[in-house]
C-alpha cells in the first residue's frame, strides 16, 4: 500500500483539539484552560460561520471553558440570513411558528452557548469619572464663562498665540479648561458606551484644532454639541438638512411634532418617523436649543440655528449612512 499521512488531511481543527488536550492534561486537576473569542460580531459571514461549526464539532472537555464575547443580536441575525441562502424552506422550517419565542438564529446559539452573562451598562457616574479621566486638564479649573458665551474658536486661537501660550513641542498636549468641562459635561451625559465615549472624544479634541485653523466661527460648545448629534442622531441633523424652514421654525417653538409628519412623505429616501419621535426628548432639545437653566435663563444664546447647522455639516463633511 502506498504509504498515507493521514494526519496532514485531517485539518486544523484536530490539531487545535490535540495542542488543547496536551494543555489540559498539563495543567494541575484545579485548574482550567479558559478561551476567550472576542467581537464574534465583527467577523465576516462567512469566518462567523466557521468558528461558530468549529465550536459544535470541538471536543468538549471539563477542563476548557470557551468564553465567547459578541452582539447577540447583530451575531443571530448574520447566522439566519446564512441559513437562508443556503436554503430559504429550511430556514423557515426552523422558525418557531410561536411569535413570542426566539427565532432560528438564537436556538442555533442555544446548541453551543451554556450560559448567557450580559455586561451591565454604565451608569451616570460611571461614565462622568470616565469623562473626568479622558480629559488632559491636569488643574480641573473651570472656565471663566459659559463656554457658549465664549468667542469663535479663531478668535481663541489668535488670543493663545498673543499670548504665546503655546506648549512646548515636548510637553503631552493638554485640553483647555473650556474644552475639559465640555468633555466632562457633554460625554457623561449623552453615552453609556466608553467606546463611543471615547470615539466622541478623540473627534471633539481634533475637529476644536481643525476649527481654529480653518478660521471656522463657531464656539467650542456648539461644536461639542453638533458632534454629539452626529454620532448619536444623524438622523435627525440630515432631517434638519432636508427641511430648513421647519428646522427654524421648530427652534421658534413651532410647529408642532404633526407638521414635521405631514411635510416627510413617502418621497424622502430614507425614514424620518424615528427621527420625529426623538424631537421630544429634552436631552436631545437642548442639543440644538442651548440649555436655559445654563445659559442663565435666555436659550438663544446656546441655540444652534439652520445656517449655523449648515455651515457646520459642510465643514465637517457630514454624511448619514442608512
Amino acid at each position: 500500500l502506498k504509504e498515507t499521512h493521514f494526519r496532514d488531511k485531517i485539518g486544523t481543527l484536530s490539531e487545535f483539539e490535540d495542542e488543547m488536550r496536551i494543555l489540559n492534561d498539563s495543567i494541575p486537576p484545579n485548574l482550567k484552560n479558559v478561551v476567550f473569542i472576542d467581537d464574534l460580531d465583527r467577523c465576516k459571514p462567512q469566518i462567523l460561520s466557521e468558528i461558530i461549526e468549529a465550536l459544535q464539532l470541538l471536543e468538549v472537555s471539563r477542563k476548557c471553558i470557551y468564553i465567547l464575547g459578541m452582539d447577540m443580536h447583530i451575531v443571530v441575525k448574520t447566522i439566519e440570513s446564512e441559513y437562508a441562502k443556503l436554503n430559504p424552506e429550511v430556514n423557515s422550517s426552523l422558525n418557531s411558528n410561536n411569535p413570542l419565542e426566539h427565532g432560528a438564529g438564537y436556538r442555533f446559539l442555544e446548541k453551543i452557548i451554556q450560559a448567557r452573562l450580559s455586561i451591565p451598562s454604565f451608569d451616570v457616574d460611571a461614565m462622568s469619572r470616565l469623562a473626568g479621566s479622558l480629559s488632559s486638564q491636569p488643574d480641573k479649573e473651570d472656565p471663566t464663562e459659559h463656554p457658549s458665551s465664549q468667542p469663535g474658536m479663531s478668535a481663541q486661537l489668535e488670543q493663545v498665540k498673543a499670548k504665546n501660550e503655546l506648549p512646548a513641542e515636548t510637553e503631552a498636549p493638554r485640553d483647555s479648561p473650556e474644552v475639559a468641562a465640555l468633555i466632562e459635561r457633554y460625554g457623561a451625559r449623552y453615552f453609556r458606551n466608553p467606546r463611543r465615549l471615547k470615539r466622541w472624544v478623540n473627534s471633539f479634541r481634533i475637529h476644536v484644532y481643525l476649527a481654529m485653523a480653518d478660521k471656522i466661527d463657531v464656539s467650542a460648545e456648539h461644536l461639542a454639541r453638533f458632534l454629539v448629534l452626529c454620532e448619536k442622531w444623524p438622523g435627525l441633523v440630515a432631517m434638519f438638512l432636508a427641511h430648513p424652514q421647519l428646522f427654524e421654525a421648530w427652534l421658534g417653538g413651532e410647529p408642532e411634532i404633526e407638521s414635521f409628519r405631514e411635510a416627510v412623505n413617502s418621497s424622502d429616501l430614507f425614514s424620518f418617523q424615528d427621527a420625529i419621535e426623538t424631537l421630544q426628548q429634552d436631552s436631545v432639545i437642548s442639543l440644538f436649543k442651548g440649555d436655559s437653566s445654563v445659559d442663565e435663563g435666555d436659550s438663544s444664546v446656546g441655540m444652534i440655528k439652520a445656517d449655523e447647522l449648515r455651515l457646520l455639516c459642510d465643514w465637517y463633511d457630514f454624511r448619514f449612512y442608512r
